[in-house]
């Protein structure tokens, strides 16, 4: 099996990784809403990944400017993706950017779709105006892409403006243990 659900960007070759290699050459780098986020990374790739006894739960990979390449979800858990990309606009503050040039698969341009009519789902997704984009116009634009093989105008950038902190496993078992202390100090007369 290997990793290109959407297609490379210009100037950029498809990730042609096997998914065992892409276990074995990762790192795990951080956690995120409950879940131990991975990286594989070359000279021109990154891939932020979810991994489990299963293998590769969930991917998202990047050029080196955090151009959206890739995402694949290969459970039947939603919100994978979504959670992926969350984790790379709000805990390391990068911008993913969807290029207009980008070709997306049916797969890609649902998931983007159903992400701009659910208003981000946490995320800020806006296009080059600095606007919400309309979901049935990016659609229909995919649609005219794919018969013309001309880009859309479109262009896309997902970026996280939460508040929110997200704490670690370990960080959230403190808090709890704290609040527990606290209760548990409480005298109820």
């Amino acid at each position: 099996m290997k990793l290109n659900e959407i297609d490379a960007t210009m100037g950029v070759e498809p990730l042609t990784i096997s998914m065992l290699s892409l276990i074995r050459h990762s790192n795990h780098i951080d956690n995120f809403e409950g879940r131990d986020v991975y990286l594989f990374s070359d000279e021109n790739k990154l891939v932020y990944m979810f991994q489990s006894n299963a293998g590769v739960d969930a991917f998202v990979s990047f050029d080196l400017d955090y151009n959206l390449t890739g995402i694949k979800n290969n459970t039947n858990t939603g919100g994978l993706v979504t959670t992926l990309i969350g984790f790379v606009t709000h805990k390391l503050k990068h911008p993913v950017k969807i290029p207009h040039t980008e070709q997306l698969t049916p797969d890609g341009i649902k998931w983007l779709c159903s992400l701009v009519r659910n208003n981000g789902r946490g995320l800020t997704i806006t296009d080059q105006t600095g606007k919400l984009p309309d979901s049935d116009l990016l659609k229909k634009e995919w649609e005219t892409a794919l018969r013309s093989s001309d880009p859309g105008p479109t262009s896309i950038l997902i970026e996280s403006h939460m508040t929110r902190q997200f704490l670690s496993k370990e960080e959230r078992s403190k808090k709890l243990m704290s609040y527990t202390f606290w209760i548990g100090d409480i005298d109820l007369l």
